[in-house]
C-alpha cells in the first residue's frame, strides 16, 4: 500500500513508516518478518493461540506481502514485500476461517474494528491496512467504523481496504471500503486485467496483482 505514491517521484521502501496490519494477527517469528513486527494489541480476546493451525495465517500473509525482506543469504529466499523497510503493528480484530470461535467473535466483538482502528492511531501507525471487509447482502455501513476511520483520517494516517471479493457474484458494496476516505484496492491478474473475483464498485481507488481477502 505504501510504494505506490511516489515521494519527490521515486518508490519509497517504507523506511520509518509504521503500517497497522488489522486482521488475524501477525507471526512476528516468520523468517520473512524478522525484526519488523512491533508489539500489538489483540482485540478479540479468545480463539485460537500461537501454535494452533488456525492463527495468524491471513494477517502473516498480508504483513509479508507488505513489509517481508525475505531470508536466508542475501535475503534471497521469501516474500520480498512492497515496503520491506516499513515496520508492522498487528492488530487482531477477526479470526482466522478454521477458528472454531470465529462466529462467537463475529456476534461479541463486533466493535474489534473500530477499537483495533483507533488504538492503532493512538499506538503510532501511519497506514492503517484492512485486507478485510464485509459484501454480504446484508452489509451496511456501521457508525463506530465509520467513526473510528474519520478519527484515523484526522490524524493524518492513511486507511488502505480492500475493496471486496464479490465481483463474479453479486458485486455489492464492501465496507470498510467503501467507507469515505478509504483507499480501496481492486484486484488485477498476472495480465493486468481485472479479477474477475475482484469487486469493481464506484469507490474503488487503484489495482493491484490480486490476493483474496477474508470476510470479517
Amino acid at each position: 500500500s505504501i510504494a505506490i505514491f511516489p515521494r519527490r517521484g521515486r518508490a519509497t521502501k517504507g523506511a520509518g513508516i509504521t503500517v497497522a496490519v488489522l486482521d488475524t494477527g501477525v507471526d512476528a517469528s516468520h523468517p520473512d518478518l524478522t525484526g519488523k513486527v512491533l508489539p500489538g494489541k489483540d482485540e478479540i480476546g479468545f480463539g485460537a493461540k500461537r501454535g494452533d493451525r488456525p492463527w495468524a495465517r491471513h494477517g502473516t500473509g498480508m504483513a509479508a506481502i507488505i513489509a517481508g525482506h525475505g531470508h536466508g543469504p542475501g535475503n534471497g529466499s521469501g516474500v520480498l514485500g512492497i515496503a520491506p523497510q516499513a515496520r508492522i503493528l498487528p492488530v487482531r480484530v477477526i479470526l482466522e476461517d478454521k477458528d472454531p470461535q470465529r462466529q462467537k467473535a463475529r456476534n461479541q466483538r463486533g466493535d474489534a474494528l473500530p477499537e483495533g482502528i483507533r488504538w492503532a492511531v493512538d499506538h503510532g501507525a501511519d497506514v492503517i491496512n484492512l485486507s478485510l471487509g464485509d459484501d454480504s447482502a446484508t452489509a451496511s455501513p456501521v457508525a463506530a467504523e465509520d467513526d473510528a476511520i474519520r478519527y484515523a483520517l484526522s490524524k493524518g494516517v492513511v486507511v488502505v481496504a480492500s475493496a471486496g471479493n464479490g465481483g463474479d457474484a453479486a458485486d455489492r458494496s464492501s465496507y470498510p471500503a467503501a467507507y469515505p476516505g478509504v483507499i480501496a484496492v481492486a484486484a488485477v491478474d498476472r495480465h493486468g486485467a481485472h479479477a474477475p473475483f475482484s469487486t469493481h464498485r464506484w469507490y474503488a481507488s487503484v489495482a493491484a496483482p490480486g490476493v483474496e481477502v477474508v470476510i470479517a
